[in-house]
């Protein structure tokens, strides 16, 4: 085994990695080294995860809502270092219907992915398009990822960035009251990298004195989105 855990507490994992040296040629060598690195990082994380376990198998409140255990369940998550399998416990509430990990919701799991893995992927994606992000993962880090579950991530942590924006906007002082307001609502065209030409929707909220002098504009703009009739903005907006 290249790595392994020699000890593990609630303070302190200690980790040992064996690198094998069967090769001269130096890019095989730190091939073989991040191979090695890659394992511990795999079974560190996987005892961090367990930090987040319930340590027994009393009932959990989430929600303002009681959940009773129901055993544990095999499941795969993602991190940087490759695929960690780890059973653990899973909740339901009093009426049946779907689980929940608490583990996943402690440590913040976004669908499979680690925090730090997810925050890794959604900021490379912000940089260029899935197929670079994912030649990326695989030079770099010795990561296959597919071009799908890229992009089903990124838009997972978008969403949540979206759900904790604080959309209340601040104000500039202003010389003169408010009279009155004027909105504007628009669409303009987006090139997007694969998809083409799509429509985003834009708008402005002005204000303007008694003497019918702007005084301050609010730009607002959601993204080009599936499905929706209707404009979202600006509780969903993105101030510019």
């Amino acid at each position: 085994m290249p790595a392994s855990v020699i000890s593990s507490s609630t303070k302190s994992i200690v980790l040992q990695i064996e690198v094998s040296i069967d090769s001269g040629n130096m890019l095989n060598l730190e091939d073989s080294l991040q191979r090695a690195l890659n394992e511990a990082g795999q079974l560190g994380t996987k005892e961090l995860l367990g930090l987040f376990e319930s340590p027994n198998k009393e009932p959990i409140v989430v929600n303002q809502q009681k959940w009773n255990y129901k055993g544990k369940v095999l499941k795969h998550y993602e991190t940087l270092y490759g695929r960690i399998p780890l059973e653990r416990s899973v909740y339901q509430g009093v009426r049946g219907g779907s689980t929940l990990a608490a583990l996943d919701l402690r440590a913040g799991i976004i669908g499979s992915a680690t925090p730090k893995f997810a925050k890794s992927i959604a900021w490379k994606y912000s940089q260029m398009p899935a197929p670079a992000v994912k030649e990326d993962f695989e030079t770099n880090h010795q990561r296959t990822l597919s071009n799908s579950y890229i992009k089903h991530l990124s838009d997972r942590v978008g969403a949540l960035i979206e759900d904790q924006q604080d959309t209340h906007y601040h104000l500039p002082p202003l010389k003169e009251p408010v009279e009155t307001i004027a909105i504007g609502l628009d669409g303009t065209c987006m090139l997007l990298c694969e998809e083409g030409w799509r429509e985003a929707m834009c708008g402005t909220l002005s204000l303007y004195s008694a003497d019918g002098d702007r005084l301050h504009t609010i730009y607002t703009a959601s993204s080009p989105e599936y499905g929706k009739r209707n404009y979202s903005a600006p509780s969903k907006g993105v101030l510019l």
